[in-house]
């Protein structure tokens, strides 16, 4: 489990969680929108039952950003405008361009970052400027790493 249930408290802690979203999707005020439980689903009751729901599904997989830092600073892999910093034509379109783990899901982000690409890509297409700016690097940036995989 990746050292997460490493921590007695940290399976009682999700297993409280899921408690308490059963306790709050339940109520009357949901009315019409009220539906069937999905996940765990209603045949998982017993704490024992709820643990075992719980290991058997746990991971980490959702907010994995940051290993193309996007950036001015000195570490970062990509430009402000999506390009490889000392690789010409190559630009990251995808969530490895967020500098840090954003506060929430990761997808919108990633769909905005995605039409900037085009945008930035469509714009240098019509006006000729990827070139340009990959011809400006700095011999300071031509000193940094070019490309970090994702």
């Amino acid at each position: 489990y990746g050292g997460y249930l490493s921590n007695p408290t940290d399976l009682k802690t999700l297993r409280e969680g899921i408690k308490l979203g059963r306790q709050l999707g339940n109520r009357p005020e949901w009315g019409e929108y009220l539906g069937e439980e999905v996940y765990p689903g209603i045949d998982v009751q017993t704490d024992d039952e709820i643990d075992e729901y719980i290991k058997g599904t746990l991971h980490t997989a959702n907010a994995l950003v940051g290993t193309c830092k996007m950036g001015t600073e000195k570490d970062a892999v990509v430009s402000p405008d999506l390009c490889v910093i000392g690789v010409k034509g190559v630009r990251v379109a995808d969530s490895s361009a967020i500098p840090i783990i954003p506060g929430g899901q990761t997808a919108t982000p990633t769909v905005m970052i995605a039409e900037r690409a085009a945008a930035f890509i469509l714009s240098s297409a019509l006006i000729g400027t990827t070139e340009i700016m990959m011809d400006e690097a700095t011999e300071e940036e031509e000193d940094r790493p070019a490309v970090a995989v994702a």
